[in-house]
């Protein structure tokens, strides 16, 4: 976990786990997860919206 600096305030961020799909790094932010999980995976923003897009498809 690191303490950034920004603008008067402080920012918490921790390293969560790599992107199932991309390896992108995926960190918890003030809180927020920078990514979503799906049965049990990580996965970045991007990589999350063309697996659910692919879901959506197959209706």
């Amino acid at each position: 976990m690191k303490l950034q600096n920004l603008a008067g305030g402080k920012r918490m961020e921790e390293f969560v786990g790599k992107c199932q799909k991309c390896g992108k790094e995926i960190y918890c932010e003030n809180g927020f997860l920078n990514g979503v999980t799906s049965e049990g995976n990580l996965y970045c923003f991007q990589c999350s919206e063309g697996k659910f897009a692919d879901k959506e498809d197959s209706r």
